[in-house]
């Protein structure tokens, strides 16, 4: 079963552009998990993950990981 919901991720780069859905994101895991209210934030999601290549996992058009990769 867990390889079917792997195969039904579309990874695809992520930007600016998606920084209202890493925030909705961010919001769902903080209210499940608690954790570091600070990161539900834009300020803090765009520096941690907006980084020089960043990638979102998406399934049925909402986002549900992100992973932000810096270089230098």
């Amino acid at each position: 079963m867990m390889a079917d919901r792997m195969d039904a991720l579309t990874w695809k780069g992520f930007g600016e552009e998606h920084l209202a859905e890493l925030t909705r994101l961010a919001e769902a895991c903080l209210a499940v998990d608690g954790g570091l209210p600070l990161f539900a934030r834009t300020p803090l999601l765009r520096a941690r993950l907006l980084q020089t290549r960043t990638l979102g996992a998406w399934h049925d058009g909402g986002l549900v990981a992100a992973v932000g990769v810096g270089l230098g």
